[in-house]
């Protein structure tokens, strides 16, 4: 017997960035895991359930099928991710920093579960970004702690989707990371093993040094996914599955270059950012956490402690300096160095443009309406306000956006 859980989060709360693909990948993943009538049960939870709703299905899918011979476990997850003291969360829809362990799930939680069944293997594939918010400070650390967890499984393959230094991309429609998973299935004939979809998923993400998915395997390599067959083939060909990241590099210089893979990846690195609600509530939470420190009466007679709070709110940023590091990385970044000019409210920044940019601003331009493209420099977010496509005048005007 073969059971399977499914969980997709696209939508969260406390100011954490949505994730509307990964709805998609479940229902990608569900459909594909019911075309092989492989699992006799298959859990799914993609309707951002709540922390308590999810882990109460989880434990009575569990207690279901306690005593009976369970040949393979598959767990597949599509959401926000954390690793932090230790312990790998799954975030969950309703996650709350100040409720951590109640509001998302935990891997040791999960793996507990899992073990009460003995399964004879066990498959898990985390196709998990960072909630804005990178608490690793020793790469190994997580490494090491997966490679511990898959030690208490008779056999087992765990597929994450990039390093947890990395994000984990995706589009509107799915991760890329399930995409190529998808993809894996589609290209490999007849008899599918995890190790050939593990080799595949490698080969496809190994141009692509921004994410680098990361695979650990106590198992023999004779693991098989699924037998294709019509009605696989029949889910797969219906889905889009053109890998997003496939010849990124030649589009770069093209004639033509295409907009939404310029537009994607700029929302890709939006990731890297909280909200302000977010980052707002973090200093909150700080601030509390400092007005309520307590110390010793040792030191109270030693030291007078007072919690000073700045309030000066100047958010002005010296652009020069930004000029002179674009003049030494002109070959980096989107920009050549700027003028700046001074207008009452804010500042305004000239940015001269290259003929490639030129280029590709004039295939942009009719489909930019009157809509405003985000763009992304030195981690700096600007709204792109006018641009001259007068082959003299090569500039675009931005203005800061106070944050």
């Amino acid at each position: 017997m073969n059971l399977a859980i499914l969980i997709g989060v696209s939508e969260y709360s406390n100011g954490i960035s949505n994730l509307p693909g990964c709805k998609n990948d479940v229902k990608a993943m569900e459909e594909l895991l019911y075309s092989t009538s492989k699992y006799k049960d298959v859990l799914v939870m993609s309707e951002n359930e709540k922390s308590l709703d999810i882990k109460e299905k989880v434990a009575s899918l569990i207690k279901k099928y306690k005593g009976e011979d369970v040949e393979e476990l598959f767990f597949y997850f599509s959401g926000h991710g954390d690793f932090s003291e230790n312990e790998f969360y799954y975030i969950l829809s309703d996650f709350d920093t100040e409720r951590k362990t109640q509001t998302s799930l935990q891997n040791s939680e999960l793996d507990n579960l899992i073990k009460s069944l003995s399964p004879q293997l066990v498959i898990k594939i985390v196709d998990a970004c960072h909630s804005g918010v990178n608490y690793i400070k020793d790469i190994s650390s997580v490494n090491k702690y997966i490679e511990k967890t898959s030690q208490e499984y008779k056999s087992c393959y765990f597929l994450y989707s990039s390093l947890n230094t990395q994000y984990s991309f995706q589009n509107k429609n799915f991760s890329f990371f399930t995409i190529s998973f998808l993809n894996a299935v589609k290209n490999i004939t007849s008899i599918v093993r995890y190790k050939d979809i593990i080799s595949f998923i490698s080969d496809e993400f190994s141009s692509y040094p921004e994410q680098t998915p990361y695979f650990v395997t106590q198992a023999d390599f004779t693991d098989v996914f699924c037998n294709k067959n019509e009605s696989v083939d029949d889910i797969l060909n219906k889905l889009d599955l053109e890998f997003p990241l496939k010849n990124q590099d030649k589009e770069v210089g093209n004639d033509k270059p295409n907009l939404t893979t310029i537009e994607e990846i700029i929302r890709y690195e939006s990731n890297r950012y909280v909200t302000l609600d977010y980052y707002k509530n973090l200093l909150q939470e700080i601030k509390q956490k400092i007005e309520g420190l307590k110390i010793t009466d040792e030191l109270k007679n030693i030291y007078t402690i007072r919690s000073v709070f700045s309030k000066n709110k100047d958010k002005s940023i010296d652009y020069k300096i930004i000029g002179k590091f674009l003049a030494s990385q002109m070959n980096e970044w989107f920009a050549a160095p700027f003028i700046l000019k001074s207008e009452g409210k804010g500042e305004l920044i000239l940015v001269h443009l290259k003929e490639q940019q030129i280029q590709v601003l004039n295939h942009t331009k009719k489909h930019m309406k009157n809509s405003l493209l985000m763009a992304t420099l030195l981690e700096l977010q600007f709204h792109i306000l006018k641009y001259s496509s007068n082959m003299k005048q090569r500039f675009l005007i931005f203005q800061t956006i106070n944050v």
